[in-house]
C-alpha cells in the first residue's frame, strides 16, 4: 500500500473515530462522538458553552459534568436544552455523546438563531441589539498586577450572611431574571415608583402593549442607616416588606464605601437562595429598564452570555487608579497603576455561573470600595469570564440626556438619571398602542 493510501486510510479512520455530523429531528446540527469512555479535549472557544440534546442526558452520570436542564418555558421555539459552560475537559461515561459547540453553531448554514426561527416571538429590535453586542477580550486590558488576581489562601474580605429580613421570591420556582436594586431604608417613594412602573411585572402585572417572555422578579437590597435611625428603619422596612415581600435587609451599615460589600453579599444570597436563576441584573434605583427588550435579548443570546457579564463597558484605554478623592484606592489595596476594563454600575447583567463564581471567590480577594470596578473588572479577571458591551443600549453615569422616545422605540434597554417623575413619564409612553412617539 502506498504512503498516500495509508494517510488517506488514517484520515478516514480518524474522522470516523472522532465525529459524525448529522441533522437531528429538531433541525439542530450535532456532533456525535463514537468513543470509548475517555476525556474529550475541547479548545477554550469550544468549551465556552455547549448544547446537548435531550438524548444525551441519559448518557452522563451526575458527577461527569455539571448540567443545568432548563425549563422549556424559556425556549419559545423549542429545540435543545441549554447547558452550563464546560471546563476544558468533558468526561463521558458512555460510548455516545451528542454535543454541539459555539463554533459549530456559527459555522453551520443550516442553523438559525432563535430570532430567525421565530421572529414573531421576540421584539423586532433584538436583531439590532444582537448586532451591537461586542465582546471585550481580556487581552485588551492595560498592564495589570497579575498576582493581585490570584485568590488568597485564606479569607481576606468578609461578606454579610446575617439577614434582618429576607424575601421568598425564589421559594416556589426561580425566576429567569432576578433584578437586584440597591436601596436605603428612607427611599420608600423611590421604591414605590419602581414597583409601579417598569418593575410592576415582578408582582404579576403585565407590561402595557408588550410581552415579557420570561419570569422576572425584583429584590430591593438595603442595610442600616445611621445608628440613630436603626429602630425606625427596621419598623418601616418591616411594614413595607410585609406588604410587598421584595426586600432583602442585610445586617450591615449602608454607605457608599460599603456598596461593594452590599452587592457581593447580595450575590452570595442569590447563590444560596436562588441557584436556579438564569441571570441577575444589578440596577441602580434611578435607572429605567426596558424589560421586554432586555429579556428577549437574554433569551436570544443566552448561549453567548452563559458565562459572561453584560453592560456599558468603559473602553478608556487606561483607567488610572485614583489615590485621592471619593473613589480613592490605596496602593497597598490595589498596587497597579491602571484598572482593568469594567462595566458601568448603573446597570449590568451577570449570568448564573458568574454570580456563583464571584460569590465563591470574592472573600479571597481584597475588596475595593468601587463597586462596578470590583464586580465587573477585578472579579472578571479572577474568574476569567467573558465581558460583553452593549454601549448605547445600556447606560452610564454621564448618560443623562437620553430621550423618552428612545426607550419606547426600543433604541435603549437601560436609562439612568430617572427621578420618580421621569420614571412615570417613560412608563406613561407604554400605555400607547400605536407604536408612535414624539
Amino acid at each position: 500500500m502506498s504512503r498516500s493510501s495509508v494517510y488517506k486510510a488514517m484520515a478516514f479512520m480518524h474522522r470516523i473515530h472522532k465525529a459524525l455530523v448529522f441533522v437531528s429531528a429538531s433541525s439542530v446540527i450535532a456532533i456525535v462522538f463514537f468513543m470509548f469512555p475517555s476525556n474529550i479535549h475541547l479548545s477554550s472557544s469550544q468549551a465556552n458553552s455547549l448544547i446537548l440534546t435531550q438524548k444525551s442526558f441519559s448518557t452522563l452520570k451526575s458527577n461527569d459534568t455539571q448540567i443545568v436542564q432548563r425549563s422549556s418555558e424559556y425556549l419559545p421555539t423549542g429545540g435543545t436544552q441549554l447547558i452550563k459552560r464546560s471546563t476544558k475537559y468533558l468526561r463521558t461515561s458512555s460510548t455516545q455523546l451528542v454535543l454541539m459547540t459555539n463554533s459549530s453553531l456559527k459555522e453551520s448554514k443550516l442553523l438559525r438563531s432563535k430570532y430567525d426561527r421565530c421572529p414573531e416571538c421576540y421584539r423586532a429590535a433584538v436583531r439590532d441589539v444582537s448586532g451591537a453586542l461586542v465582546e471585550v477580550p481580556l487581552s485588551s486590558q492595560p498592564e495589570q498586577p497579575q498576582d493581585f488576581y490570584k485568590p488568597r489562601e485564606s479569607v481576606v474580605s468578609f461578606r454579610v450572611m446575617n439577614y434582618i429580613l429576607t424575601t421568598p421570591v425564589c421559594s416556589s420556582s426561580p425566576p429567569y431574571l432576578l433584578v437586584l436594586q440597591m436601596s436605603v431604608p428612607t427611599e420608600i417613594n423611590a421604591r414605590n415608583a419602581v414597583k409601579e412602573t417598569w418593575a410592576s411585572v415582578a408582582s404579576g402585572r403585565k407590561w402595557p402593549n408588550r410581552v415579557v417572555n420570561a419570569n422576572v422578579k425584583l429584590v430591593f437590597v438595603i442595610g442600616h442607616g445611621t445608628s440613630n435611625d436603626t429602630r425606625f428603619d427596621k419598623e418601616a422596612v418591616a411594614a413595607e416588606s410585609a406588604t410587598h415581600g421584595d426586600i432583602l435587609y442585610l445586617d450591615m451599615m449602608d454607605s457608599y464605601r460599603n456598596l461593594t460589600l452590599k452587592v457581593v453579599s447580595s450575590l452570595y444570597w442569590v447563590k444560596v437562595t436562588c441557584p436556579g436563576v438564569r441571570f441577575v441584573a444589578k440596577v441602580d434605583v434611578d435607572t429605567f429598564v426596558n424589560l421586554p427588550l432586555l429579556v428577549d435579548t437574554l433569551l436570544v443570546e443566552e448561549i453567548k452570555l452563559n458565562f459572561a457579564i453584560l453592560g456599558y463597558v468603559y473602553k478608556k484605554e487606561k483607567s488610572v487608579v485614583l489615590r485621592e478623592g471619593a473613589w480613592a484606592v490605596s496602593e497597598s489595596l490595589f498596587p497597579g497603576p491602571y484598572y482593568p476594563v469594567y462595566a458601568s454600575g448603573c446597570a449590568y447583567i451577570l449570568s448564573q455561573e458568574v454570580v456563583s463564581k464571584i460569590a465563591e471567590a470574592a472573600p479571597y480577594i481584597p475588596m475595593l470600595p468601587v463597586e462596578d470596578l470590583f464586580l465587573t473588572g477585578i472579579m472578571r479577571h479572577v474568574i476569567q469570564c467573558q465581558l460583553f458591551s452593549l454601549d448605547h443600549y445600556f447606560t452610564h453615569r454621564l448618560d443623562q440626556k437620553w430621550s423618552v422616545c428612545s426607550m419606547y422605540l426600543d433604541q435603549k434597554i437601560m436609562g439612568t438619571s430617572c427621578d420618580e417623575v421621569k420614571l412615570r413619564e417613560v412608563w406613561g409612553k407604554y400605555q400607547r398602542s400605536d407604536g408612535q412617539c414624539s
